[in-house]
């Protein structure tokens, strides 16, 4: 049986823990999303770059 968890209910360390997820910087990895899509601007790269620091603060 499939044991449904609340994403509210659950922590990053958690996470970790419960599922073995791990930080990976392999550009290759879900390449699916890479294939066909526009260059970003300078400006989403910024951005994005902000929701990468803040998301790996949220780690430390």
């Amino acid at each position: 049986m499939v044991q449904i968890i609340q994403a509210q209910n659950l922590t990053l360390v958690e996470l970790t823990e419960r599922f073995g997820l791990t930080i990976t910087y392999d550009d290759r990895f879900f390449t699916e999303w890479l294939d066909n899509l526009p260059e970003p601007t300078d400006l989403e790269k910024q951005l994005l770059t902000r929701v990468k620091d803040n998301y790996l603060s949220l780690l430390g």
